[in-house]
């Protein structure tokens, strides 16, 4: 019963900032989504394209590779962004942690309302990029195609 209360105050908390939330969960969705497009656009490519073999190979590979660099590369800075967000949230918070803290709220459980909050944030842009990576990958090659 304790645990849910854990997680019914980080989504409280969650709600007061609506917009930090947002944009990091959207962040990590980005991210995600690149990742998952990356492997969709190559295996798209090796479908759609049948000429040379190695040349197919050596392109598909190199634009995974860059999908995957570009992907890692929002992960990591979504990372950055949601340790800032929650960093700032917990400074916002001082009153209202020393509140929780004078009635009687562990250490430990401040941590695991923030560890919480934190989840839920990257838990939700997990799934909206796995969501997402396909049609990202469809879309560059809708692109390719009508580039060519």
């Amino acid at each position: 019963m304790r645990n849910l209360s854990i997680w019914i105050l980080a989504w409280r908390s969650l709600a007061q900032q609506p917009l930090r939330s947002v944009f990091s969960a959207l962040t990590v969705a980005l991210g995600g989504g690149m990742l998952v497009g990356a492997s969709v656009a190559g295996s798209g490519i090796e479908s759609m394209i049948e000429i040379n073999e190695s040349m197919i190979d050596f392109f598909t590979v190199v634009l995974e590779i860059i999908f995957s660099i570009i992907g890692g590369i929002i992960l990591v800075a979504a990372g950055f962004l949601i340790f800032n967000a929650f960093a700032m949230s917990v400074l916002q918070r001082n009153k209202q942690i020393g509140m929780m803290r004078a009635l009687g709220s562990s250490p430990k459980q401040i941590r695991q309302q923030l560890l919480a909050e934190s989840f839920m944030v990257g838990g939700l842009g997990s799934l909206i990029g796995i969501a997402i990576g396909p049609f990202l990958g469809r879309l560059v090659l809708e692109m390719m195609v009508y580039s060519c």
